[in-house]
């Protein structure tokens, strides 16, 4: 039986909006046969995944016995790719030396991530101010990213400022 052995992701976890590029090895775990003519298929989770190459099927001639092989995958995930896990199929099929035909699936698991896109309004401070004054400074915050964001502050730095406290916001939902 033909299996999937082993898959490196060269970006993990992948970040939408992004290509990536997969290496899977697949391996004849047979001791005693040798398989040819083997057709590999790829199906992707959903339509947020394009895959690059230029077929999703991949001959492969002859797999000895207890041989692998490498498949290299080029994918585009989309931007609106919600943050998850996604099981991507390798479906293949393929024949012994006595032209007996076989087929197994496997898959691998590629990790979607939404970047992170928080903007920060800074208020106008006077060009002149009184050493020692407190002033208070009013920011806004906003998660213009697709995914929530968790432990939120703001912290102010600058030439003369003393910052009494960090402001902690918390966590953020996509879009506030």
């Amino acid at each position: 039986i033909v299996l999937i052995s082993n898959s490196k992701i060269k970006t993990n976890p992948v970040e939408a909006g992004k290509e990536f590029e997969a290496v899977i090895t697949l391996k004849n775990t047979s001791t005693l046969k040798s398989v040819q003519n083997m057709v590999a298929t790829v199906t992707v989770p959903s339509s947020d995944f394009e895959l690059l190459n230029e077929s999703s099927t991949i001959y492969v001639g002859k797999l000895g016995k207890e041989k692998t092989t490498e498949l290299t995958l080029r994918f585009q995930v989309s931007q609106g790719t919600p943050e998850g896990d996604y099981p991507v199929q390798i479906g293949m099929s393929y024949d012994d030396p006595k032209a007996n035909t076989y087929s197994s699936a496997g898959n691998f698991t590629v990790t979607v991530i939404q970047p992170l896109d928080v903007e920060l309004t800074i208020p106008k401070i006077e060009k002149e101010l009184v050493a020692g004054d407190t002033i208070p400074l009013n920011f806004q915050v906003m998660n213009l990213g697709r995914s929530q964001i968790f432990n939120v502050r703001c912290d102010v730095t600058g030439n003369g400022l003393v910052q009494t406290k960090a402001a902690f916001i918390g966590n953020m939902e996509s879009g506030t």
